[in-house]
Formats: structure tokens, C-alpha cells, sequence
């Protein structure tokens, strides 16, 4: 601004001529320096009170910079603690996330080695009833030959005690025989005594006699040889019917033992069976506990992304509020230099330099705020995040402690099932074990039935050596008969020569023809009833032999059952090692689940810690915004007051 130059009044001025003109000129002009100094001391008091007030302005918005930035560093001392309780939140949780995944995978390790323990042993189960049912049949087999044979063999001894008393029938027509050959005998003797008294006339007759007598001696001694033979083969009749009946008694024994294994293993094929269908109904089962595990793991990979998202947004939250701490120490150095300004600006004369300062130093507060309000929406941001990250870990948790809930239970109850399976296996083998040894049994007597049934045959045919022996001597009695009936014709014809002394030799030889006559016929009917006996006794040899064989074929298919009972014993072994190794499985899934409830519970106890750390950081937050729009302000007064100062040099 130009200054106006002090205008004389025309009155005033005078001459300037001479001494007088010269003094008073230097009169004046020091007035003039007089009034110009006071005026340039009261410009000079008016600056320094306005750069006083000036001062204080600047260092009272100093002090509110310093006052608001303890403000907001403790935020962000509270802010770097939550946001290190946050990191060390995430690393928890990721941990427990894998700790989860790992205990995950153990079970879907473990459920996999059941199911494929459930298949061997269901495929192993239905081997061993077919095996079962192939014993069960070569049993009924065995049981169906034994009673058929016990029934036909019931008949046998029937007929063997029919036989017995064909056999008396023998005896009592042999004694007739042999009472003719007596009388027979007698008759002979008489008519010698006959043909000794006729003298030459019963020369003849006493040759016939003597002749007849012979024959007599034979038939008697061959009736007796007979009746020997009849003895023995009756005894033998009767040994036979005992063993037959002790055949048919303990055929009857082994038939009821048999029905009875036949039973048990039936029950024992019905176990296979209801294991086999507790194993498919388990595998519906282990299907859903495959389907919750992988409901789990997909939690688990959601924990993990949660983990991942807090940790990053942490990282985020942690690197804007380093930023935030190097923003305040400048605007805490600047303010402290204002301060320091505000007093400097008291005292110098250098105004333009405390202008540019100011300048600068708002230039520098104003760049440092927008930097510490641009980091502070950073941390707000990673809170926003850590909030939903938060709050996906919370959802997930919940999810999986259902989940796990539900996973223990359906676990638990197949564990039941798996150990009463144990149980019932047991069971089971408990009654293979018992009906081995009724097999076993049931095998010795059978093997001893046919022994029977071979001695039995071997006796039969002894029996019928013994009867056709019986056939030489009925030959021999129907030949002596023949001779003897030859004998008593010619003795009637010595009877008709002899005329009037041969009267007596034609009686004796009309009786003794007579009682040859009756031996023939009593020869006849001990040979048809022989006939008979060899009949029956050739059928029953074949029928006891029938039976023989076809118990020993029997036997012998019975036998492989026994191994089938051996066979099905190592399969149990086998079964008692998948179901051991289900349980360990079992042990396994359990230590699993509760690892994994361990691991949803620290994640749960991290996000309640998050959930609240957040909370109080998200409060501190804002309060640190307030806090810098504070800061704000108080730099607008800093421009403010420079631009006060600015104008004062212009003037």
C-alpha cells in the first residue's frame, strides 16, 4: 500500500529563505520523524498483540492436535491388542480347522475300512450259510436214508421173528419124520422077526426088511441133522431179529439227533442270515455317517475359509494401523513443532518464514489426516470383514456341533449293533461248536449202524449157507422115502409069493409104504418152508446190505460236512477279526468325534472372543474417527491462522 505524503496548507508555508527558513525546516522535519516513529511503534504494538494472539491461537491448536491424537493413539492401542487377539484368534481357529479336518479324514478313513470289512464279511457270511445249507441237506439226506432203512429194517426184524416161527414149524415136522422113521424102524424089525418064523418063505422079505430098517437109520439121522441145523439157524434168527431191532432202536436215536442238528443248524444258517442283514442295513447307515462327515468337512472347510478371511483382514486391519501409528508421530512431531512456532512467533521479525512453516505444516497435518482417516476406513473395512469372517466361523460352529451331535448318535448306535453282532456271533459259535460235536457223534454211530448192518449181512448169509445145508439132507430123507416106498412094493410082492405065510409081510409093507408116503410129504412141505426162509432171508440179506451201503455213502457225505464245521470255524476267526477290527474302527471314529468337538468348541470359545473384540474395536474405531474429524478442525484453524499471517505481510 503506497503512503499518502503530508499535504502543507498554502497559510502555512513560508519562504524558504535564510537562516530562519532552514531552522525551522529541521524543526519540522523531526516532528514529522517524531509523529512517524510513535506511529510505527503503535503499527509495531498492534503486530506483536495480533502475533500474540496469533501465537496462542496456533498454540492452542497445537495442544488440541496433541490432546486429540492421545486420543486416538490410545484407540490405537486398543485397536493393535484386539487386532493381535484377532490374529491369534484366526491361528487358533486354524488350527482347530485343521486339527477338524484331520480328525475328518481319520473317520472317513475309518468308516471306509468298516465298510469294506462289512462287505468281506457279508460276502463271507453268505458263503457259510451256503455252506450251511449244503451240511443241512447232506444231513436231511443222511436222516431220510437212516430212517428209510430203519423203517424197512422194522419190517425185517418182523419178519425175522416170522421166520422164527416158520423155523418151529421145521422142528415139529422133523420130529414127525422122525417118530415115521422110528415107526418105520419098528415096522422093519417086526417084519424080520416075520420072516424068520416063514422060514425060506421069508428069506426074501427079511432082505427087504433088513433093507428098509437102513433107510429107516438114515432118515432118522438126517431128521436129526435137520433139526441141528433148524436149531442154529432159529438161534441165528434170533440174533439177527435183536441186532436188526437194536439197528431199527438206534437208527431211531440217531434219526431224532439228527432233526435235532438239522434244527440247530438251521437257526445257526437263520443267524448268518440276520448278521448278513444287520451288516447290508448298517451299510445304509455307514452311507449317512459318509454323508454327515462330508457335511462336516465342508464346515470344516468353511472354518478354514473363516480363519483365512480374519487373518487376512486382521493382516489388513494390522498394516493400516501401522500406518496410523507412523501418521500420528508425524502429526504429534508437527504439533509439538507448533507449539515451539507459537512461541518463536512471539518474538520474530521473520514473519514470511513462520507463514511458509505454517504453510507446509498444514500442508504436512492435512495430508497425514486424510492418511490417518484413509487408514482408519481400512481398519473399519477389516472390521466389517473379521465381522462376517466371524460371523461364518459362528454358523459353521453351530452347524457342526449339530452335525457332530448327530454323527456321536448315529456312531453310537452302530457301535450297539456291531458289538451285539459280536455277541450273536458268538452265540453262534457256540452252537456250530455244540452241533460239531453231535456231528461227530451222530457220524461214529451211523459208522456204527453199518458196521451193524455189515455183521447183520454177514450173518444173513451164514443163515443161508446154514438152511441151503438143509436141502442135502430133506434130498436125501426124499430119496431114502423113494427107496423105501420101492422096498414095501416089493416087499408085497414077497407078501403075494410067500402065499398064505406072506399075509403078515403084506401089512407091515402096506403100513411101512403108507409112512413113506407121509415122510415125502413132510419132506415137501420142510422144503417149501426152507424155500421160504432162504427166500426171505436172500431178500433181507439184500436189503441189509442196500442199507449198509447207502449209510456208508451217507456217512461219507456226512464226513464233509464235519470239514464244512471246520471250514465254517477258521470263517469265524476271520469274522472275529473283521468285527475286532470294526470295534477298533469304532475306537478310532470315537476318538475322532471327540477331537472334533474339541476343535468346534475352541472355535466357538475364539469367535465369542472375536465376537467381543470386535465389538469394543468397532467402538474404538469410531471413537478414533471423532478424534480425527477433532484433529480436522483444529488444522483448519492452523490454515486459518497462516492465512491471517499471510495477509499481515501484504499489509
Amino acid at each position: 500500500m503506497e503512503r499518502k505524503k503530508l499535504e502543507v496548507p498554502e497559510e502555512l508555508k513560508k519562504k524558504r529563505t535564510g537562516i530562519k527558513e532552514k531552522v525551522g525546516l529541521e524543526d519540522l522535519n523531526k516532528k514529522k520523524e517524531e509523529v512517524r516513529r510513535k506511529a510505527q511503534e503503535r503499527i509495531n504494538q498492534r503486530n506483536i498483540a495480533k502475533r500474540q494472539a496469533l501465537s496462542e491461537r496456533i498454540a492452542s491448536a497445537a495442544q488440541e492436535l496433541l490432546v486429540g491424537i492421545e486420543e486416538a493413539s490410545s484407540a490405537v492401542e486398543e485397536l493393535s491388542g484386539a487386532i493381535e487377539e484377532f490374529s491369534s484368534s484366526a491361528e487358533q481357529t486354524s488350527s482347530a480347522a485343521q486339527e477338524s479336518k484331520a480328525a475328518i479324514e481319520q473317520i472317513s478313513k475309518s468308516i471306509n475300512s468298516i465298510k469294506e470289512n462289512i462287505k468281506e464279511l457279508v460276502e463271507s457270511s453268505k458263503i457259510s450259510q451256503q455252506r450251511i445249507l449244503f451240511m443241512i441237506d447232506n444231513l436231511n439226506n443222511l436222516i431220510s436214508i437212516v430212517n428209510e432203512s430203519a423203517e424197512k429194517n422194522k419190517e425185517a426184524a418182523n419178519l425175522l421173528s416170522q421166520l422164527e416161527k416158520e423155523s418151529k414149524k421145521i422142528i415139529e415136522i422133523v420130529e414127525v419124520v422122525s417118530n415115521i422113521a422110528d415107526q418105520t424102524n419098528l415096522l422093519a424089525l417086526n417084519a424080520a422077526i416075520e420072516a424068520a418064523k416063514a422060514g425060506e418063505y421069508g428069506a426074501g422079505f427079511s432082505v427087504v426088511a433088513d433093507e428098509i430098517r437102513r433107510l429107516a437109520e438114515t432118515s432118522q439121522n438126517s431128521a436129526g441133522e435137520i433139526a441141528k441145523f433148524v436149531e442154529q439157524i432159529e438161534k441165528s434168527l434170533s440174533s439177527v431179529s435183536e441186532m436188526i431191532n437194536k439197528i431199527v432202536s438206534d437208527s431211531n436215536s440217531q434219526v431224532k439227533l439228527g432233526i435235532d442238528i438239522s434244527n440247530e443248524l438251521s437257526k445257526i444258517s437263520d443267524n448268518f442270515d440276520q448278521i448278513v442283514q444287520h451288516m447290508l442295513d448298517t451299510q445304509l447307515d455307514f452311507d449317512e455317517i459318509v454323508e454327515l462327515t462330508n457335511k462336516l468337512l465342508d464346515q470344516s472347510l468353511t472354518v478354514e475359509s473363516g480363519a483365512l478371511q480374519i487373518s487376512s483382514a486382521a493382516e489388513q486391519s494390522a498394516t493400516a494401523l501401522n500406518q496410523q501409528v507412523k501418521g500420528f508421530s508425524e502429526v504429534r512431531t508437527t504439533a509439538q513443532a507448533l507449539v515451539e512456532l507459537a512461541e518463536e512467533l512471539k518474538t520474530t521479525s521473520d514473519i514470511s518464514k513462520i507463514v511458509d512453516f505454517l504453510a507446509s505444516s498444514s500442508d504436512e497435518l492435512s495430508f497425514n489426516i486424510q492418511e490417518l482417516l484413509s487408514a482408519s476406513e481400512e481398519i473399519n473395512s477389516g472390521l466389517e470383514q473379521l465381522r462376517k469372517g466371524t460371523q461364518l466361523l459362528l454358523e459353521a460352529s453351530k452347524n457342526s456341533s449339530k452335525i457332530i451331535e448327530t454323527l456321536s448318535k448315529k456312531a453310537f448306535s452302530l457301535n450297539n449293533i456291531i458289538e451285539n453282532d459280536i455277541k450273536f456271533l458268538q452265540e453262534t459259535v457256540n452252537m456250530l461248536n455244540n452241533n460239531k460235536d453231535n456231528i461227530s457223534k451222530l457220524i461214529n454211530n451211523i459208522k456204527t449202524i453199518s458196521e451193524d448192518y455189515q455183521n447183520s449181512s454177514k450173518n444173513m448169509l451164514e443163515l443161508s449157507e446154514k438152511t441151503r445145508k438143509i436141502e442135502k439132507f430133506i434130498d436125501l430123507i426124499e430119496k431114502v422115502t423113494i427107496q423105501t416106498n420101492m422096498l414095501a412094493i416089493s416087499g408085497l410082492i414077497e407078501a403075494a409069493r410067500a402065499g398064505e405065510y406072506g399075509k403078515g409081510f403084506e401089512v407091515v409093507s402096506t403100513d411101512i409104504r403108507n409112512l413113506s408116503e407121509d415122510t415125502s410129504t413132510n419132506a415137501e412141505n420142510i422144503k417149501e418152508l426152507i424155500n421160504n426162509i432162504l427166500y426171505f432171508i436172500n431178500n433181507l440179506t439184500l436189503e441189509i446190505s442196500n442199507s449198509s451201503r447207502e449209510s456208508i455213502s451217507e456217512v461219507s457225505k456226512a464226513q464233509e460236512s464235519f470239514k464244512i464245521v471246520e471250514e465254517l470255524n477258521e470263517k469265524i476267526s476271520l469274522f472275529n477279526n473283521f468285527f475286532e477290527n470294526i470295534s477298533k474302527e469304532f475306537e478310532q471314529i470315537s476318538v475322532a468325534i471327540e477331537q472334533n468337538s474339541k476343535s468346534v468348541e475352541q472355535i466357538s470359545s475364539a469367535v465369542e472372543q472375536s465376537s467381543s473384540a470386535i465389538e469394543e474395536s468397532t467402538k474404538a474405531s469410531e471413537q478414533q474417527v471423532i478424534a480425527l474429524n477433532q484433529l480436522s478442525k483444529a488444522i483448519e484453524e492452523i490454515i486459518e491462522i497462516n492465512e491471517e499471517l499471510r495477509q499481515s505481510l501484504e499489509v
